[in-house]
């Protein structure tokens, strides 16, 4: 992405909401109402209307936003991880076998331990995300 200016400047985009963009600059923040151009051929064009702090602008969209990648292909491996270890870190430690039928087993320590490491060395990244912290000692 660069702004129109005379100073180039590449930005990488943090959030899309609808035509809301939230963008994320290294250097030095473009000004308010600068024109930025994103996407494939910069195709789509963003309109600063604030510096949200020292790193981050806000702007709106003028074109479709559609296929405007938030994240990176790395960073959406990590906010995956990152979703599976809190799926497995709030699932319920307690359940009432009159409510779930479920017979109730107490987990040791060192196997809820075993298992967050299992989860951060990402070996349940194939689950789907709803059965992580849903298992046995042999899966989260």
């Amino acid at each position: 992405m660069e702004t129109k200016t005379a100073l180039s400047n590449i930005g990488v985009v943090a959030s899309v909401r609808g035509s809301v963009v939230d963008l994320r600059f290294d250097k030095h923040l473009p000004a308010i109402y600068s024109v930025l151009r994103a996407g494939d051929k910069g195709r789509i064009v963003i309109e600063v209307l604030a510096q949200r702090d020292a790193r981050c602008v806000r702007g709106i969209a003028l074109t479709p936003t559609q296929g405007l990648e938030q994240l990176s292909p790395e960073d959406r491996k990590v906010v995956a991880g990152a979703r599976r270890l809190e799926r497995f870190l709030t699932q319920p430690f307690f359940t009432t076998g009159q409510f779930t039928g479920l017979k109730g087993k107490l987990v040791s320590l060192k196997d809820s331990l075993d298992g967050c490491e299992r989860v951060l060395r990402d070996e349940f990244k194939d689950y789907p995300e709803a059965l992580v912290g849903r298992g046995t000692k042999g899966h989260p």
